[in-house]
């Protein structure tokens, strides 16, 4: 992998892609932790950066390094150790197309920190701690067009909030289970009245 990123970043500087040291540092930084930082020079906005850390390893100190890649266009910190408090090395990362977080330890509040994301076009939060109540945090996501709800704490009725998301074709709410026959109706008159907002959005189970 290290040599994977050595040849990448070759390449780059031969296109003329210009490191400034904080960036380099903190690639640097994050392979030695076991973190995949490959450059894409095949993206629109050339070049850009993907990152995948996840594992024991992957923890908010380690994540400190974060603010400095302000090329990042996918980050994929599944299985992470991030936290809430961790959540904000994510701010100014403007150019952050896509964010997966499957497994984290991450609650509503760590929301906050996507706010200002608004280039997100797909979002995974399955397997968090995510509710009802941390999903108006996302209103500002207007880009958002696939979000993976699968196995958190949110409910029917947080799809309220979703309303505002105008451009989400795929949301899953795969093991979003109601407790019985009488909620699992609720829950359908919920995705249907999403739907009815949203007519091009596809409900995944």
């Amino acid at each position: 992998m290290r040599r994977l990123l050595l040849a990448s970043l070759l390449a780059a500087s031969a296109l003329g892609y210009d490191r400034g040291p904080e960036e380099t540092k903190a690639i640097e930084a994050l392979t030695k932790a076991g973190a995949a930082v490959i450059i894409d020079d095949g993206d629109p906005d050339k070049p850009a950066l993907r990152m995948t850390f996840g594992g024991d390893r992957a923890t908010d100190a380690e994540l400190g390094a974060l603010p400095a890649l302000t090329r990042l266009r996918r980050l994929d910190l599944s299985g992470s150790k991030i936290t809430d408090a961790g959540m904000v090395n994510l701010k100014g990362l403007f150019k952050l197309q896509k964010l997966y977080l499957h497994d984290a330890a991450i609650t509503d509040a760590g929301l906050a920190s996507l706010k200002e994301l608004d280039r997100l076009e797909v979002l995974d939060l399955s397997k968090t701690k995510v509710t009802d109540a941390g999903l108006p945090r996302l209103a500002d996501l207007q880009k958002l067009r696939l979000l993976d709800l699968s196995e958190t704490g949110v409910t029917a009725e947080g799809f309220e909030s979703l309303k505002k998301l105008a451009d989400l074709q795929e949301l899953h709410v795969r093991g979003l289970k109601p407790a019985d026959d009488k909620q699992a109706a609720a829950f359908e008159d919920k995705v249907l009245d999403l739907q009815k907002a949203l007519p091009q959005l596809k409900v995944v189970r």
